[in-house]
């Protein structure tokens, strides 16, 4: 099994858009990245929102729940977003 690196600026998304306790982000970008669906053409999707990201640095996207995940080649979790309304 892959070990997930989650970086702060993921760990402060995670407790804050999901509402889960620090004790479980470790876990929950584990089961995004295992279990999540890829989806490949979301992140062109997602660039359209005003944000910050550099998105040469994703990798993989995947949507896990009502979440979407972002990770990079490393499998280090850059950040986490809402998924879209027309993914819902």
């Amino acid at each position: 099994m892959l070990e997930i690196t989650v970086t702060k600026h993921a760990e402060e998304r995670i407790r804050k858009r999901m509402g889960i306790p620090k004790r479980a982000v470790q876990r929950t970008a584990q089961l995004a990245y295992e279990r999540g669906e890829v989806y490949s053409d979301l992140g062109v999707q997602l660039e359209s929102q005003e944000c910050t990201l550099n998105w040469r640095s994703v990798d993989l996207v995947k949507v896990y729940g009502e979440f979407v995940f972002l990770f990079d080649k490393d499998a280090t979790l850059i950040t986490v977003m809402h998924k879209p309304s027309h993914l819902r």
